[in-house]
């Protein structure tokens, strides 16, 4: 990767960077965000964009990842590994990609998507295989390339321990002085939630109509910032649902829509049938 002022810019233009889900509502001329726009917890909150691709056809590169998994699962998990290979080679693109924000309130940061898919993937293949003989060698190929995407996440998970250890000192210290933590942000209390600091948004309702705060005049053209204030709390992601919405169920390949509170019933009943097995 070429090294000078402008690298960080490329990151976003080639890989993306993240935008909060968002709907104009134009009988008010307000806007609705984040969890008002989902109903299963699995649903965009945020999409990626890059600022030098127009069109609705073209994507960035982490986009092209998200759109594959759900169509064309090969291309994802080449994707995917090229996208870990490359944090692995680069400290600039690890350090980038590992603190993007997540496409989902189930995760805490956007890489955390990739290990359920794989193994998801594995877990699938390895079944085709045994029930589709004829198809051996097709998935046998995708099945390969998963497993060396297991291997390169746990190359990947190694090298961010740093930054785990980081965050984890910068929650303890608190001294950006997030409020309102204690009883309502669980990271490092609950060990259902993904530990990170700091911690992810839920963005809400709109409160307040939309302010000018800064306008940038140019030739070609001008350039307003405005400031929206919403609702918002902090977000306790599990990795399949989120324990700050636990009113949104997830909803998998198959369309079977799954609440928290029946995934928590069914794993203590799987729970007990085991240790009964066992006695």
């Amino acid at each position: 990767m070429l090294k000078d002022s402008l690298q960080l810019q490329r990151l976003e233009w080639v890989l993306g960077f993240a935008k909060p889900v968002s709907k104009k509502i134009y009988t008010t001329k307000e806007y609705k965000y984040g969890v008002e726009l989902i109903t299963r917890i699995n649903e965009e909150c945020n999409t990626f964009e890059s600022c030098c691709i127009k069109g609705t056809t073209d994507k960035c590169f982490i986009a092209q990842i998200l759109h594959c998994k759900e169509r064309s699962e090969t291309i994802a998990c080449k994707a995917i590994h090229e996208l870990i290979s490359l944090c692995l080679t680069d400290n600039v693109i690890c350090n980038y990609v590992y603190h993007l924000p997540p496409q989902t309130y189930q995760f805490a940061r956007l890489t955390d998507f990739a290990r359920p898919f794989i193994t998801g993937q594995i877990e699938t293949v390895s079944r085709n295989i045994q029930t589709n003989k004829s198809m051996a060698d097709y998935y046998q190929k995708r099945l390969d390339l998963s497993n060396e995407c297991l291997l390169l996440l746990d190359k990947f998970d190694e090298k961010c321990l740093g930054y785990a250890v980081t965050e984890k000192a910068a929650f303890e210290a608190n001294t950006d002085a997030f409020a309102g933590l204690e009883g309502t942000f669980m990271g490092y209390k609950n060990p259902e939630i993904i530990p990170h600091f700091p911690p992810q948004y839920i963005i809400g309702k709109q409160v307040d109509e939309a302010k000018e705060i800064a306008v940038h005049e140019h030739e070609l053209v001008t350039v307003k910032l405005y400031e929206v204030k919403n609702e918002w709390m902090y977000s306790n992601p599990t990795g399949m649902f989120n324990l700050s919405l636990p009113e949104k169920a997830h909803k998998d390949s198959n369309y079977k829509i799954v609440t928290y509170a029946e995934y928590k019933e069914n794993l203590a009943v799987t729970n007990d049938t085991a240790a009964q097995g066992q006695g």
